[in-house]
């Protein structure tokens, strides 16, 4: 099965008066199966490896598992603030998307689907990146650590400038993979 024909290509999230065209609150599961395997790529100043011994990898394992065992749901916005990830005018980011999705998964993506990001409130720098899948689960693209995937400006921190390039030569050379918080 080609790589978009797995994903829905419209539906609706309504919650707490947002609507975001793309998911339907009746989603019944979290899908990481394909997502969990860290990359880094310098050309692209990306990485998802964590460094060892960091406090963010007992945060993402317990995230994923809240996430996997249905403890939280991601529609639920005091959780993760969702936005729609708008590539189609963005060359770099497409390419970035591609990339990512292609080394983490191992297959060749033929298109992108609609595809969101779900911020960590708690944890703004985690961000989960998902499609809606044909049966309507979230399917779980890619996992963006350090806020590189789609390089802003950490407002809660009081920046005003991204500063991507920096933050990837700071985790370039971590090693832990996310594979290691799979269960």
């Amino acid at each position: 099965m080609p790589f978009s024909s797995r994903f829905a290509t419209t539906s609706t999230l309504h919650t707490t008066g947002l609507k975001v065209s793309g998911f339907k609150t009746t989603t019944k599961k979290v899908n990481f199966d394909f997502a969990m395997k860290s990359v880094n790529f310098p050309s692209l100043n990306f990485t998802n490896f964590f460094v060892k011994k960091s406090p963010l990898i007992k945060f993402v394992r317990g995230e994923y598992i809240r996430l996997v065992d249905n403890k939280i749901n991601l529609d639920d916005h005091t959780l993760y603030a969702p936005a729609l990830v708008t590539y189609n005018n963005d060359p770099l980011l497409k390419l970035k998307l591609i990339t990512i999705i292609e080394k983490t998964r191992n297959i060749k993506v033929d298109r992108l689907p609609i595809i969101y990001k779900f911020k960590n409130k708690e944890n703004p720098e985690v961000q989960i990146y998902v499609a809606n899948d044909i049966t309507n689960n979230y399917e779980v693209l890619a996992i963006d650590l350090y806020h590189l995937l789609i390089p802003a400006p950490d407002k809660s921190r009081g920046e005003t400038v991204e500063h991507s390039k920096e933050k990837y030569e700071k985790y370039k050379l971590a090693d832990y993979n996310l594979s290691e918080i799979k269960r």
